[in-house]
């Protein structure tokens, strides 16, 4: 974004470099706001319900640009989508919340299940990554979050250790009763 764009905003009436500004994608062509950071800013502070009330009308208008910018963004960063997705449920389950991307490290296979991670379209696969709390309430907090499969996680999320392991046991069992021995 170069400076040597100015633009006059149309609250304050002052001329001012495009960095002032906020791009707008307008579909085919992308265009500078009209109101500058402060006035918007200002804006909010004076009326924050209008504010949340647009942002929702935006929202309910508009669900295939905003599912599309979701994918763009998890395409962008996966690390920060997980991130992002973790805050909203850690808020509304009232679990302790601490991380950044910086904090995630993702790896190309499921450190569990040796599954290759591919982030789907739509639904969650088995092979989605997904964020694992370790010790589930601690929660998503620096060391106690690994990113693993949905199948892995799965797996995980509601059973014990000794409970995956009787299953394990069971299948070995039965595996070996099957094949005569």
């Amino acid at each position: 974004m170069s400076d040597s764009l100015s633009k006059q905003c149309s609250q304050c009436h002052r001329i001012l470099g495009a960095s002032c500004f906020s791009w707008r994608d307008g579909g085919k062509q992308s265009r500078l706001t009209s109101r500058c950071h402060e006035c918007r800013r200002r804006n909010y502070k004076e009326n924050p319900e209008r504010a949340r009330q647009r942002s929702k009308d935006y929202y309910w208008s508009n669900p295939e640009q905003i599912k599309r910018r979701q994918r763009e963004r998890r395409d962008r960063n996966l690390a920060a989508a997980l991130v992002a997705d973790a805050k909203k449920r850690a808020l509304q389950r009232n679990i302790p919340f601490g991380l950044c991307p910086s904090d995630l490290v993702v790896p190309d296979t499921c450190p569990i299940l040796g599954l290759p991670l591919v982030v789907n379209r739509g639904r969650c696969g088995p092979n989605s990554p997904t964020l694992d709390r370790i010790i589930p309430e601690v929660g998503y907090v620096p060391g106690n979050v690994q990113v693993i499969s949905h199948r892995a996680n799965t797996i995980k999320s509601d059973a014990t250790a000794d409970e995956v392991e009787a299953v394990a046991r069971y299948i070995r069992n039965a595996a070996f009763k099957q094949l005569g021995g």
